[in-house]
């Protein structure tokens, strides 16, 4: 089969159509994700690997019992795309590095019962669209993780 310069240039044109990204290789890399829940917001780094593992930075600030609250948190995760096509992660450590209430800083004993908590409550499958530059995470009750490279 003799390739005509028309043909050729159209097969040129068309190669990165063969070779665009699946949602799970798009997920991967850093993202700087916010999800606001209720008075508080969690942001921060989170770096999705390929090998389904993920690692998170993120600052826990708002408002608690009309308290002004904020905690950082270190951990890892796994995650996954279903065969349905949502995003599920699982907390699998969480560590509370760093806390205030009301400018005080926060006892080691509650940092931990925070982080217990974030773990207790790690797990989670998501409706999710993800691009090249940004990924939304559905919470299911019409909130959810704006991220952005």
């Amino acid at each position: 089969m003799r390739l005509t310069a028309s043909t050729a240039a159209v097969l040129f044109l068309l190669a990165p159509v063969a070779h665009a990204q699946n949602a799970a290789q798009l997920i991967v890399g850093e993202w700087h994700c916010s999800a606001p829940a209720g008075d508080l917001v969690s942001a921060g780094p989170m770096i999705y690997k390929a090998d389904g593992t993920s690692t998170f930075d993120q600052t826990v600030t708002g408002k608690i019992d009309g308290m002004d609250l904020m905690v950082r948190l270190v951990g890892n995760a796994t995650w996954q795309i279903e065969a349905d096509g949502r995003l599920t992660d699982r907390i699998l450590e969480a560590n509370g590095l760093a806390g205030t209430i009301n400018g005080q800083p926060l006892p080691a004993d509650m940092l931990l019962a925070f982080a217990d908590e974030v773990v207790a409550n790690g797990l989670s499958t998501s409706d999710f669209t993800v691009s090249a530059h940004e990924m939304m995470i559905s919470d299911g009750e019409g909130g959810g993780s704006s991220c952005r490279r």
